[in-house]
C-alpha cells in the first residue's frame, strides 16, 4: 500500500505492465511513478494545475499519455528512456475539447486515442 504521497485525491492510475511501475495522477495535476513492489516513488512528472482524468502507458512507444480535466493532453517520454539533452514532454494538445474531458481510451495498435466530454462529443486523435 502506498500512502501519504499525494496532497489531493488520486483520480487516475495505470500500470506499465512490464517494469512493475504504477503511474498515479491526482486532483491537483501531480503525476507520480511508484515501484509496484516497494511502493517507493521513483519519479515525479511536471505538474499541471488541473485534475488528471486519464493515464495510459504505452509499452510499445515507451510513452505516458496524460489527459487533464481542463482539456489538455500531454504525452511524456518514459523517464527511464530519456537520453542526455532529450525532453521529457513530447507533445501538448491544448483545447482537445471545448468542455471538460471525462472519459478516454487509447488504441496502441492504431496509435489513436478518443476523448469524451460533458458536452456529449467524442473526438478521435
Amino acid at each position: 500500500m502506498f500512502t501519504g504521497d499525494f496532497n489531493n485525491e488520486i483520480t487516475a492510475l495505470c500500470f506499465d505492465k512490464k517494469e512493475r511501475r504504477v503511474f498515479a495522477g491526482d486532483g491537483d495535476g501531480a503525476i507520480k511513478v511508484f515501484d509496484a513492489v516497494t511502493g517507493v516513488c521513483v519519479h515525479i512528472f511536471e505538474s499541471l494545475s488541473s485534475e488528471v482524468v486519464f493515464l495510459f502507458y504505452s509499452c510499445v512507444d515507451k510513452t505516458l499519455l496524460v489527459i487533464y480535466k481542463n482539456c489538455e493532453v500531454r504525452i511524456y517520454k518514459d523517464f527511464k528512456k530519456i537520453e542526455p539533452g532529450e525532453r521529457e514532454l513530447l507533445r501538448v494538445i491544448r483545447s482537445a475539447h471545448s468542455k471538460e474531458i471525462i472519459v478516454a481510451d487509447y488504441n496502441v495498435q492504431l496509435n489513436v486515442f478518443a476523448f469524451g466530454s460533458i458536452d456529449g462529443c467524442i473526438k478521435i486523435w
